[in-house]
């Protein structure tokens, strides 16, 4: 989404006067994205006495339910510090930031600026978790909170006239090597931005595509490319492990662009190589979301049980906690799909209470 350009003084000295950085919504508290950060779906008791196939379909709503984690906020704080620090040293107004636009090359340049070569400062942020604990979610849920794409024009810093691009989020195509990544990270920046990219020809080789994304990322002014799936790489087809973890270190190193990296539990072992290479894979934070606790179960199933379409109302017991906690294993995808599943079961019938004997059959469908 473009977002009209307002820029804010920065009160911190090293981000000032650096239109990339405000140009952002300032460092905010946990109490500023709260209410963004939790999504419900509609609900209405009236909604009862609506027709039992009107009621299959609301349950539906349930699948919009997001109810954050302490691990949503951990993250957007380390993507405001990932963002706002990758930025430091790519003030457009700068030589150095010029010449590192101009040279692909730019340590190899024969011209040098007097104000030194471009330095990255991108980090890594690790997220890793099971399947169905919600990674996937609290990166949509968290992205929003950042503008994606800014049209700066002429104003009082000058007669600025670029484009920047936030954050670009991509899907690891399955079993991907590293040029498929590449031509997804390409059709998701066209997508993204409108823009395309010099012709690449029928058949681009690797080099050719990594050279077209190093590219994107430093004419657009990337702030951190968000990979999710990161496990379905193929190492093998990759080229290998190191090979893989160079590739994404040349990014961040020579484009300046921080990454956020989503998997599973296996993304620690598929990032883990040369101690350094891990290091740098991490530097932004690592953000493991395993089932959750009992403390955190009983947050999300007394809320999430408040939305039933049922004709009447089933209180929520112990034993239909546990149940459920024990069938979904404390992860809420599953526990969200057996619960919808659990109402159509029994709406239209002769009793549409929701029991443990329902839970289970739900969730035998439902999974």
């Amino acid at each position: 989404m473009t977002k009209q350009v307002r820029y804010q003084p920065s009160p911190i000295e090293e981000f000032r006067g650096n239109p990339l950085i405000e140009a952002l919504p300032p460092p905010r508290i946990d109490e500023e994205i709260y209410d963004k950060l939790y999504l419900f779906p509609n609900w209405d008791e009236e909604e009862r006495k609506l027709p039992a196939h009107i009621r299959k379909l609301l349950v539906s709503r349930l699948d919009k339910l997001i109810i954050p984690r302490p691990e949503y906020f951990k993250l957007f704080h380390a993507m405001e510090e990932l963002i706002f620090w990758g930025y430091e040293n790519k003030n457009p107004s700068s030589a150095t930031t010029n010449h590192w636009l101009h040279y692909p090359a730019y340590k190899e340049a024969t011209v040098i600026p007097h104000s030194g070569l471009f330095q990255s400062n991108a980090r890594a942020i690790t997220v890793y978790g099971p399947s169905g604990v919600g990674k996937s979610k609290m990166v949509d849920q968290v992205l929003p909170l950042f503008p994606q794409y800014i049209k700066h024009g002429p104003n009082a810093r000058g007669s600025l006239s670029i484009e920047q691009l936030v954050y670009l989020k991509v899907e690891c195509p399955d079993k991907a090597s590293i040029s498929a990544l590449c031509r997804a990270i390409i059709r998701q920046y066209r997508l993204d931005t409108g823009n395309s990219l010099p012709s690449l020809g029928k058949r681009p080789s690797n080099s050719e595509l990594e050279e077209a994304v190093d590219q994107l990322a430093r004419t657009s002014f990337l702030g951190a490319f968000v990979i999710d799936e990161l496990t379905n790489i193929s190492v093998q087809r990759a080229g290998g492990q190191r090979q893989f973890l160079q590739f994404l270190l040349r990014l961040m190193n020579t484009a300046g662009v921080p990454f956020v990296l989503v998997g599973t539990e296996e993304l620690p072992g598929i990032l883990s190589g040369e101690q350094w290479t891990s290091r740098r894979c991490e530097s932004g934070g690592v953000i493991h979301m395993p089932p959750m606790t009992k403390a955190l179960w009983s947050l999300f199933v007394n809320r999430m049980w408040k939305f039933q379409w049922t004709d009447v109302p089933t209180e929520l017991t112990e034993d239909l906690s546990q149940q459920l906690a024990k069938l979904s294993k404390g992860l809420p995808d599953p526990a969200i799909r057996t619960f919808r599943e659990a109402h159509k079961r029994v709406i239209g019938t002769g009793d549409e209470r929701i029991t443990t004997a329902g839970l289970r059959e739900a969730f035998r469908v439902a999974t």
